[in-house]
């Protein structure tokens, strides 16, 4: 399963201006001149939306959900 950001990822190094294109890198840089650097952070690095069942980063978004949010319903703040 690919996540937007991963397309992203793909399309940028296959014009030569990607980095942080590995698996495993929580991040994309693109470069499209000299003076110009963009980071783009992906924010379900560790996420039970964008992993499937089973996959160790869901599981460890799983497991410090059930360490620190109380609630019944895991999906609301309070």
């Amino acid at each position: 399963m690919l996540r937007p950001l991963s397309l992203l990822c793909v399309f940028l190094c296959s014009l030569g201006l990607g980095a942080g294109c590995e698996s495993g890198v929580s991040y994309y840089s693109v470069v499209p001149h000299p003076r110009f650097r963009f980071l783009f952070l992906d924010g379900y690095d560790v996420s039970v939306l964008g992993w499937p069942a089973g996959h160790p980063n869901h599981e460890a978004a799983v497991a410090l959900l059930a360490a620190r949010n109380p609630n019944d319903n895991k999906n609301m703040p309070q």
